[in-house]
């Protein structure tokens, strides 16, 4: 199959589902391209020259396409409105390529209502998925602000006819986790028929096992109070509070 995975904004170095998800479907034999803008992941942040730069390079990079990891990455440039950051001719890609399924991650955003409205002409199955958890949105229980909670209720109010058609013309939404699943349904109004929780994966080629840490993994257990025999699970989150 031909597949298009987009995100609005991709690093290379990091390890999330747009750099793994591609990878994996490619080496099933699929043709896949993962479409992105040419800025990095929070490259609109203030503090990104500070925190992120050293890491990932500079905010903005060049656009083109190139293969990666037997998939090709296409960067159109970035542009930005109310509704957050998207690519510039995004459809015309889309519609060169001519894929059998389009996956986005963002239910919300503009560049998913463009790819729900054009499906039928172009001749793709959508895909959607939900990958805010309860603890960043600001809706769920009110955990923010009260002006916080008003703005976010507006937002959702103005954009119901957005919500509705995106999931008329998606084939599936694959929430991350429980609380994912609940936000899409309540807030983004995907019918529970759509909805298939998939926990985020990893890539087990990159974290596996490896025999010559042995030594250092056994010397670093003992450092911090584990036994041998001990699993250990680890956190690993943004590189900010």
């Amino acid at each position: 199959m031909k597949i298009i995975i987009i995100t609005p904004w991709h690093s290379e170095v990091m390890g999330y589902s747009d750099n793994f998800l591609p990878k994996a479907l490619a080496k099933l034999g699929h043709e896949v391209h993962l479409i992105s803008s040419n800025a990095q992941v929070y490259y609109n942040l203030s503090f990104y020259k500070q925190v992120y730069e050293p890491f990932l390079g500079p905010p903005i990079l060049e656009c083109g396409t190139k293969q990666v990891e037997g998939y090709l990455l296409h960067r159109l440039p970035v542009m930005s409105n109310a509704l957050g950051i998207y690519m510039k001719s995004l459809l015309p890609l889309v519609k060169e390529i001519n894929p059998d399924i389009v996956q986005t991650y963002e239910l919300d955003k503009n560049y998913t209502y463009e790819l729900a409205v054009n499906r039928k002409k172009i001749g793709y199955r959508l895909f959607t998925a939900n990958h805010l958890h309860a603890s960043v949105f600001p809706n769920y229980d009110k955990r923010y602000s009260l002006i916080e909670y008003k703005a976010w209720i507006k937002h959702y109010r103005e954009n119901l006819s957005y919500f509705y058609k995106i999931n008329d013309n998606t084939s599936l939404c694959y929430p991350i986790s429980t609380d994912c699943a609940d936000i899409a349904i309540k807030y983004f109004k995907v019918p529970k028929k759509k909805i298939r929780i998939d926990p985020l994966g990893t890539d087990i080629e990159m974290f596996c096992p490896i025999e010559s840490a042995n030594i250092y993994a056994e010397a670093l257990r003992k450092k911090l109070g584990f036994d041998s025999k001990d699993i250990i699970s680890i956190y690993t989150g943004r590189f900010t509070e």
